[in-house]
């Protein structure tokens, strides 16, 4: 086939069409999905996306997550500041509120615009270089990375359009280096810079990329040494005003450990498990690319466990590395796209590699987004070459048939993977299959468990589901005992389950021990404490969880209603309920109750005091006269008595 005819075949309209077809082949069944997984984070309960238009200010000024927390959280080193994606997600809510349709749809578009992307960028570089066939390594290589199964994490579920938008601007920015060269056009320097910006606004993984567009222009240094200087110059102060920008607004991603071992996977490794371990990540991402199965999103501790650096995964994934290294450089010369793709590959993983901070996990799927473009670089010029050295029909129907099946597998292998990402109890039911031995795959699984059973009215059913979503609770706690999340799942699965109350209190303190700021934790522990029925075994976990939280309103004032009004034990109800007063001095339930001790324990002048106080807050309460009425019969004030008695009898007539 001629150059000529080859670029006919693989036109900008039948790359457009197959891209098209392909993409709804591939992902039209998620246009029926829900929202999932993360999708809470940055849409479903994200303030600042919620508010539509009016959002995109605050989205642009804090942290990725603040809108979901209500604070900047310090979850990984250096914070997260990717606005771009969040403010799509506000336009999106400002039209149409919450649609995951519509999401999935965009998700979908962008997909594809990225995918012919990806053949017009190859094309160009390709046929510059004076490939044989640049238009068909550029077109397959295109449909690798578009039909490749570890994708699926990034198109079927919404929150992963920070992944696909960093690529988009990041390929936009290279189609309008490769137009300035052709043309020296200001309005395409102009361009690449305000896309490379938006790219580095969408996620930080299109940083790499700094380095990779100079190098890919390297084999014309000779004659276009003054170009190299010029888009790296661009793409460096493209940089700078990202950075800068991310400095104003969330610090200039100052590294802050994380003692979470759900935030930091390595808090627990000796120095020689977390080289082995993260050497064995790096060689289970190549057996991605390569196999793609099993998936799942849950890369957390301990799904792959922690490994000696003298283990032989860890040895064979060095030797692995070297090879590709020693690959790079003889492939400079020679067989330039496999050089580009081992380039793209190494520059684009190892900023998410653990290698020079943490990044949260072990590793994950959706980080492999930028590398498979490398990936699908090297794969598609390797077939062609194999397929022009191929003389014999033969070898070609092979090699045409092999392919065939290739693909027909990696539409299955996507397809089947999408209905896991319907929603989010079909994600943790199916992953928590794949990632058994992980405490944040359980923790999740459990909790969706006692949500689900929440849902059902049959008896049996509900306690079946009850029961199942205990036993992986406390599988995440025998793989993480310290796991605070898993702590408060659990103690929410055993008071839904009506037996274990007390069993529920526990493993609501247990949370707080490990971690006194776990609002929720605390929270439910003040619900289901009401549920107790025993007073003094109220009164004691009542008691621990003030040694944790001194300072709470709600415990201190549910501890002296419970020794006041349950174990009358009036001293040590005053003594809890005056701590609740000081600690919120317009509550008129606390003043009224200690209105009731003081007078229970006979101490009249004091009860009046409090009930007068609380009168003031609420002057047309008639239970509150009656009480001050009474107090003041007690004290021998019989007309004040009778006169707020009169009143009493007088709001209640009114209110009649």
């Amino acid at each position: 086939m001629t150059p000529a005819n080859n670029r006919n075949l693989f036109s900008l309209r039948n790359c457009w069409l197959i891209c098209l077809f392909s993409a709804f082949l591939l992902y039209g069944n998620t246009l029926t999905h829900d929202y999932t997984l993360d999708d809470a984070i940055v849409i479903t309960k994200n303030e600042y996306v919620q508010e539509g238009f009016q959002g995109i200010g605050k989205i642009m000024s804090g942290d990725t997550f603040e809108g979901f927390f209500g604070q900047k959280k310090n979850l990984v080193s250096g914070g997260r500041y990717r606005p771009l994606s969040l403010i799509s997600f506000a336009v999106e809510y400002q039209f149409f509120g919450l649609n995951p349709a519509i999401s999935h749809l965009i998700n979908i578009l962008l997909y594809i615009a990225t995918s012919i992307l990806i053949f017009i960028c190859l094309s160009a570089v390709f046929s510059n270089w004076k490939l044989p066939h640049p238009y068909s390594v550029a077109f397959i290589a295109m449909l690798i990375f578009l039909f490749h199964p570890v994708h699926t994490e990034v198109v079927a579920n919404i929150k992963g359009r920070d992944e696909i938008m960093s690529l988009f601007f990041t390929l936009a920015t290279f189609y309008y280096l490769l137009q300035y060269r052709k043309n020296k056009n200001f309005i395409s320097l102009t361009g690449a810079f305000i896309t490379f910006i938006l790219a580095l606004l969408s996620k930080e993984s299109a940083f790499g990329f700094v380095i990779l567009f100079p190098f890919i222009f390297l084999p014309d240094a000779h004659k276009q040494t003054k170009y190299i200087w010029q888009i790296s110059g661009i793409l460096i102060l493209s940089f700078s005003v990202y950075f800068a920008l991310r400095h104003q607004e969330v610090g200039g991603g100052t590294m802050q450990t994380s003692f979470e071992l759900m935030n930091n996977s390595y808090i627990e490794a000796s120095v020689r498990e977390k080289w082995g371990t993260i050497l064995l990540c790096l060689l289970l991402y190549l057996k991605l690319l390569i196999w793609p199965h099993p998936l799942t999103y849950d890369y957390y501790p301990y799904h792959i466990e922690l490994t000696q650096i003298t283990n032989t995964w860890p040895l064979i994934a060095m030797l692995v590395y070297l090879g590709m290294a020693l690959a790079f450089f003889y492939a400079l010369k020679n067989h330039k796209p496999i050089s580009l793709g081992i380039a793209i590959f190494i520059v684009t993983l190892i900023p998410v590699s653990n290698i020079f901070f943490p990044i949260g996990t072990f590793m994950a799927e959706r980080f492999l987004f930028f590398p498979s473009l490398g990936f699908s670089i090297i794969i598609s010029y390797i077939a062609i070459k194999i397929w022009n050295h191929s003389d014999k029909t033969l070898y070609r129907k092979w090699l045409l048939i092999i392919g065939v099946l290739l693909f027909v597998s990696a539409t299955y292998k996507t397809i089947t993977r999408n209905r896991d990402w319907k929603n989010d109890y079909t994600l943790f039911s199916a992953d928590v299959q794949t990632s058994a031995n992980s405490a944040k795959g359980n923790t999740a699984y459990g909790g969706k468990l006692t949500e689900v059973g929440d849902t059902v009215q049959d008896t049996d059913r509900q306690q079946a589901i009850y029961k199942t979503a205990i036993t992986h609770l406390r599988r995440a706690l025998t793989i993480h005992p310290e796991y605070a999340d898993a702590m408060n799942l659990l103690g929410n699965a055993y008071s839904m389950q009506g037996k274990h109350i007390d069993s529920a209190l526990v493993q609501y303190l247990s949370a707080l021990k490990i971690n006194p700021g776990h609002a929720q934790a605390l929270s439910n522990f003040k619900i289901v404490i009401k549920q107790m029925d025993e007073s003094a075994q109220k009164a004691n976990y009542y008691e621990q969880a003030l040694a944790l939280k001194p300072n709470d309103f709600d415990l201190n004032y549910g501890l002296g209603n419970t020794f006041g009004k349950e174990l009358n034990r009036l001293e040590l109800a005053r003594q809890f309920l005056q701590k609740a007063h000081l600690l919120n001095k317009k509550h008129t339930g606390v003043l009224k109750d200690l209105g009731v001790a003081y007078a229970l324990s006979g101490l009249f002048e004091e009860s009046l005091n409090y009930f007068e106080k609380a009168l003031e807050l609420s002057p047309d309460d008639p239970g509150l006269m009656i009480n001050i009425g009474l107090t003041h019969q007690q004290l021998g004030n019989m007309n004040l008595a009778n006169r707020f008695f009169g009143k009493a009898e007088q709001l209640r007539t009114n209110n009649q």
